[in-house]
């Protein structure tokens, strides 16, 4: 499929994986739509907000706003976001994933397991996992 392939039901696909934890296949629809898509970016800075990757969330949640600034779930998603980064969560995530020297979200998302995941050796799989 490309993305000239690509329909609504598609998203509303990727949507329902979403909301059924099922990111890796909602990914795949993703990654084959247009990145000027409102509703994939959108769609895609959920999974990553699920994963716990902020940045990336918020990069996508903006374009999304700024690709259909009328679509009042893309503006709630941002503006929640950018609550949450003024939370004691969300600094003490930052502090941890910069005492552990890493950038990337793998360690963002180690950070906020509290380290059980690493313990279970998942995110050891993926990175360094947490000391």
């Amino acid at each position: 499929m490309s993305e000239n392939d690509f329909t609504a039901d598609d998203l509303a696909r990727a949507r329902e994986y979403i909301e059924n934890g099922k990111l890796d296949k909602a990914r795949e629809i993703i990654d084959r739509t247009d990145t000027q898509n409102a509703e994939a970016r959108y769609l895609l800075g959920r999974i990553f907000m699920c994963k716990c990757w902020y940045s990336e969330a918020r990069r996508c949640f903006k374009q999304a706003v700024k690709l259909d600034p009328s679509n009042a779930e893309y503006a709630q998603a941002l503006d929640d976001l950018n609550e949450f980064r003024k939370t004691a969560e969300y600094k003490q995530t930052k502090v941890k994933k910069k005492q552990m020297g890493s950038t990337d979200g793998f360690a963002e998302a180690c950070c906020l397991c509290g380290c059980e995941a690493c313990g279970t050796g998942c995110c050891e799989a993926v990175c360094d996992g947490c000391s």
